[in-house]
């Protein structure tokens, strides 16, 4: 029993060191990657290794590579960036909606207003990685209002995937400021309990971040440079 228990253990390490290095863009998109040369790196055995390599897999964060030697990070393309914003939009959308026919306690909207400040204080402070995490926080507060086990599993779903994107936002500064704003006027509009409108700012939110990371792609930097990216962001993540 002991040694099954030992073995997840390892397999939920393994898990979560990768997974944070590709979150971080240690492990950059496109990247082909093994666990046999992970085994040296991360100085554990292989097994381990392999079983969470095939659960970052189910998770979209890796594909195969097709000589069969290891593994690819999925790269973030601009069809990536459309399909998971637009997956995004939905379920979002479908908390926020459930979440305000069972109307809001105001606790849990004093919370939100909270993450939206923290927010704007990150982004005064200059640091991206403080404002990625509290805006990140924000949205899956609000996802979590709905109470609904199956949307909030699809969303962290979601959110394994694109969150490195968030990174992009090096290239818009301005970005957090106008995120800040857009939350506020959501806040507002739940605290009437005006889910209409609160539908539209949520749906509008998101389309805007989805555009400007598609801009980014398409006139700053490619898919394949976010190398380059991670250079620039270097003493603002480590």
């Amino acid at each position: 029993m002991g040694d099954i228990k030992t073995s997840i253990t390892l397999v939920q390490e393994a898990y979560n060191i990768l997974k944070n290095k590709i979150t971080y863009l240690d492990l950059l998109p496109g990247q082909v990657i093994s666990d046999h040369s992970l085994s040296k790196d991360l100085n554990m055995s292989r097994t381990p290794i392999k079983q969470a390599l095939v659960e970052l897999k189910r998770d979209g964060l890796l594909v195969d590579v097709v000589s069969g030697k290891g593994y690819q990070i999925t790269k973030i393309t601009k069809e990536e960036v459309i399909d998971l914003f637009d997956a995004r939009e939905g379920i979002e959308v479908m908390a926020l909606k459930i979440a305000m026919k069972n109307k809001i306690p105001i606790e849990d909207v004093k919370e939100l207003i909270i993450f939206n400040e923290k927010i704007l204080k990150s982004d005064s402070n200059d640091n991206l990685i403080d404002v990625f995490n509290n805006d990140q926080n924000f949205h899956i507060k609000l996802v979590s209002l709905s109470n609904n086990r199956r949307v909030i599993g699809y969303n962290e779903n979601i959110l394994l995937q694109l969150t490195r994107m968030r990174f992009l936002t090096y290239f818009q500064r301005q970005l957090p400021g106008q995120a800040v704003d857009e939350h506020t006027k959501l806040i507002r509009y739940i605290k009437d309990g005006n889910c209409d409108k609160a539908v539209e700012v949520l749906s509008e939110h998101i389309q805007k971040t989805k555009n400007v990371y598609l801009t980014i792609l398409n006139t700053v930097i490619s898919p394949d440079e976010f190398g380059v990216l991670k250079y620039l962001m270097n003493d603002k993540v480590n």
